[in-house]
């Protein structure tokens, strides 16, 4: 966040990276790497084709460097873009100064999410075309997802645990993470909250004798303006996740300046995704 340049395009779904460089994404253009490790998975989304997700919790990431462009390094191969490169948390991280054991605690929680609802659940404004009159409707959209949760009621969280240990010869780190939360709720204010409107259908129409192209007289056309298709307040279906993750990673100091680094992580997440070609009719 803040770094000019660079952004995150997918960050919908899962909490997944799609870092976009100078405009550059997806396909391996603009990768991330994790201690060395290209972490990228390829997902169909339908008419709106692939697009390249990277994931790792906040809580294990240690550092973060960016190259923008085309890298020469080692794990740059094929880079156009630019290169994401991560480094998970190490014992320096964990242990105080002159310790060799240490285990740190990090939790949090979340407001303004409701519990995922079943799948196949509709939400946002519905009921846009075209409408005899006197059958337009009074109101669009159901009374699901209003319930708003209150402004200070914890409805998810986080927590992690990360224990290290430092000898003469080895280095040894172990973490775990849960990350839980529910669709959030859309906002009340700005310009992208849609607003029904409400206008003459336009036809075929005789004016004095001449057939010309104008609003009838007994018909009307709902449409919503805006970016969003969710009403002010209202449950953002998709928006959920519910993740887990560990971290094991160890580093053995060899004799003559060497040294062996091993690392393992595994990603657990079940969100919630429609896809993008559904998103502008359902």
């Amino acid at each position: 966040s803040g770094t000019p340049g660079v952004l995150n395009g997918d960050h919908r779904n899962g909490a997944a990276l799609d870092v976009n460089i100078r405009g550059m994404q997806g396909q391996g253009r603009s990768p991330v790497s994790v201690d060395g490790a290209i972490q990228e998975t390829t997902v169909y989304r339908g008419y709106s084709g692939v697009v390249g997700r990277s994931y790792v919790d906040p809580d294990f990431i240690g550092s973060v460097t960016i190259e923008k462009g085309p890298s020469s390094a080692a794990d740059g191969a094929g880079v156009i873009g630019g290169i994401v490169r991560m480094s998970t948390i190490t014992v320096d991280d964990i242990l105080l100064p002159d310790r060799t054991f240490g285990v740190r605690l990090k939790g949090g929680f979340n407001t303004n999410s409701s519990s995922v609802p079943p799948v196949g659940t509709w939400g946002g404004l519905s009921g846009a075309g075209n409408y005899p009159n006197a059958s337009v409707p009074s109101s669009f959209g159901g009374p699901d997802g209003m319930d708003r949760p209150g402004f200070l009621e914890p409805t998810g969280g986080s927590g992690s645990i990360a224990a290290g240990y430092r000898s003469e010869y080895v280095d040894l780190v172990a973490a775990y993470a849960r990350r839980r939360h529910g669709n959030y709720h859309a906002g009340t204010k700005g310009d992208a909250i849609p607003e029904p409107e409400i206008g003459p259908q336009y036809g075929w129409i005789v004016v004095n004798g001449e057939r010309v192209w104008g609003p009838l007289d007994d018909r009307s056309t709902v449409t919503f303006p805006g970016l969003s298709r969710y009403r002010a307040g209202e449950e953002v279906l998709n928006t959920s996740q519910d993740n887990a993750s560990i971290l094991l990673k160890g580093t053995i100091r060899l004799p003559h300046d060497q040294q062996i680094d091993l690392g393992f992580m595994r990603y657990e997440s079940t969100y919630g995704e429609i896809m993008p070609s559904q998103v502008l009719w359902n």
